[in-house]
């Protein structure tokens, strides 16, 4: 068993197999060196501020100081001997930077060198497959830490099958079901880090099913609502493999305001855009599809991804399907991204403009190009085809409040060809149900058994705000806006205390009323001023009778 698999030191925990003690000897560790006791009063108040209580094991190395990083194994395992405080307020820290190499700053390495040295000795090789048999209540409160461990070696033991198997994959997700939210929260990063590990693991193994519950746990865990995490990508692309979305809902339908607290990297974001809208489009939410899409193809950026081009490929699709017109991208879509997307999307663009011009004849043409199968979107482009007579039903509605079935039918027809009743039919129904329409089917008088002459109404929809679907819309609505309201209001208040854009905004402005003055150099005798002791400091050559008031004194001095 190893090392720091012990109990806490409430009692006294079971030796180590590396302590020269013997059981049961509960004797301070500083007893036992051969220096005397008491040398002088600095030695002996050394001494006793660093001998353990009389209940402390003896067994396990002394842990390195807190103000100094761990560089090897045993000084790792030491900082897993904690207490479960001094894990989240110093294990975990220190862990975070062991793997960004900073023990190794000092050696002439490159930047990448440093972190693989620091995983490496974050995998506690050394202790093999004794980590995964520590007791479940040590595991509980060393979670955060062992993220550390076991996120190295899933990432560099991919080529050793003694290590990348099934016992490290089942303690993984033991470690995710027994975790504690707070050690999850103390390194953010790296569990995001660790879930996509695992999520590879998994598919090495294929056990991919059993590792989508592990990162629904996560995520269920972390609780973060408009917080982005590299987690949830992960979760998405497990509910992709399985074909099952069922807890892919709580991390599509996220507006993030903190982009920073996970330290997400650019790929996490474009990973998770392409995801979401994906696993939108399974759930056959096209417009929400079509949201994510878009947020991919528009993260900034200087060179445009493969994953944007793909993005923006489905977003045209999906903009086809819900609106039946031609996709308008935001202007501040990245002027790289647009540049290729102009001349790798020549098939789809070709397609959005036959629709939108509604030549159906034309558009049913482009959609046989071949580059629709080989960007796997050959399902879309084809329900792109299928929603023709939605969108031409739609469009008669605006025109006719009332028609018989073969009329539609007849003001369907492209270039000779019509759909039959049945067709129609059942794009009416569907459009019904789906309570995009408000349609009534009425049998004809003269033949109520024929159903191409039953009579269509079509009457104006309106939006109802009494059903519980509405009500859960509007509160989210209002939700939403008084989120936005506080971020506005924190966004105002730091341009207010920014002296950087203060000094801009007074470039800009007469602070003076005077020409060819330096508003620059006044606005720093003016900060001066506001910074100074004096009440009635000075503003140039001028005395402010009642002083100088910055923001905290009067918002209005600053546009509010």
């Amino acid at each position: 068993m190893p090392e720091f698999t012990n109990k806490p030191a409430a009692g006294p925990p079971p030796p180590s197999n590396t302590a020269p003690e013997q059981p049961g000897n509960e004797q301070p560790t500083a007893a036992q060196q051969p220096a005397p006791a008491q040398t002088s009063t600095k030695a002996s108040a050394s001494a006793s501020s660093s001998a353990p209580p009389s209940h402390a094991h003896p067994a396990f190395p002394p842990a390195p100081p807190l103000n100094k990083l761990p560089t090897t194994e045993t000084d790792i395992i030491s900082l897993l001997n904690l207490p479960p405080r001094q894990i989240l307020s110093t294990t975990i820290p220190l862990l975070a930077k062991v793997a960004d190499g900073k023990p190794f700053e000092g050696a002439n390495l490159k930047p990448i060198e440093r972190k693989k040295m620091g995983e490496n000795i974050l995998t506690l090789y050394s202790m093999g497959d004794n980590l995964y048999g520590i007791d479940d209540e040590v595991l509980k409160n060393a979670a955060g830490a062992l993220v550390f461990i076991l996120s190295s070696r899933m990432y560099l033991g991919k080529k050793e099958p003694t290590v990348y198997n099934d016992r490290m994959f089942e303690f993984s997700i033991t470690v995710c079901a027994l975790a504690e939210p707070a050690a999850l929260h103390a390194a953010p990063s790296r569990v995001g880090f660790f879930a996509w590990e695992l999520l590879r693991l998994a598919q090495h193994l294929d056990r991919v099913n059993e590792a989508l519950s592990a990162l629904a746990i996560l995520v269920e865990k972390l609780a973060y609502r408009n917080t982005f995490s590299a987690t949830f990508g992960a979760l998405l692309e497990a509910c992709l493999l399985t074909r099952k979305y069922d807890h892919a809902p709580y991390v599509l339908d996220q507006i993030f305001l903190d982009v920073t607290t996970c330290a997400p990297k650019y790929l996490d974001f474009l990973t998770y855009y392409h995801h979401a809208g994906t696993v939108a489009v399974a759930l056959g939410d096209f417009k929400l599809a079509k949201r994510h899409f878009v947020m991919a193809v528009t993260l900034p950026t200087h060179t445009a991804s493969a994953i944007q081009i793909a993005c923006a490929k489905r977003a045209i699709l999906c903009e086809l399907i819900t609106t039946g017109k031609k996709l308008s991208l935001p202007k501040y879509t990245p002027v790289a991204v647009s540049r290729v997307l102009d001349k790798s999307m020549v098939p789809y663009n070709e397609l959005a403009k036959e629709y939108d011009g509604r030549n159906w004849k034309n558009a049913r043409k482009a959609a046989a190009h071949p580059d629709f199968e080989k960007d796997c979107n050959r399902g879309l482009a084809d329900l792109a085809l299928n929603n023709i007579y939605r969108h031409m039903i739609l469009r008669r509605r605006s025109t006719y409040s009332r028609l018989t079935v073969e009329q539609l039918v007849d003001r369907m027809r492209v270039s000779g060809e019509a759909p039959n009743v049945e067709e129609v039919m059942y794009t009416l129904d569907g459009m019904v149900r789906s309570g995009e329409i408000e349609a009534t089917l009425t049998p004809s008088p003269s033949n109520p058994e024929s159903n191409a002459e039953a009579i269509i109404n079509f009457s104006t929809a309106s939006k109802t705000w009494i059903t519980s679907e509405s009500l859960e819309e509007l509160h989210r609505a209002n939700q939403l806006s008084v989120l936005f309201e506080k971020e506005l209001v924190k966004g105002g208040q730091a341009l207010g205390t920014s002296k950087g854009y203060l000094q801009k905004a007074a470039q800009s402005s007469d602070l003076s009323g005077k020409k060819g003055t330096n508003k620059g150099a006044e606005f720093d005798q003016l900060m001066d001023a506001e910074d100074s002791e004096d009440p009635r400091a000075s503003s140039g050559s001028r005395q402010k009778r009642n002083g100088v008031r910055g923001v905290g004194g009067n918002l209005g001095d600053m546009g509010f």
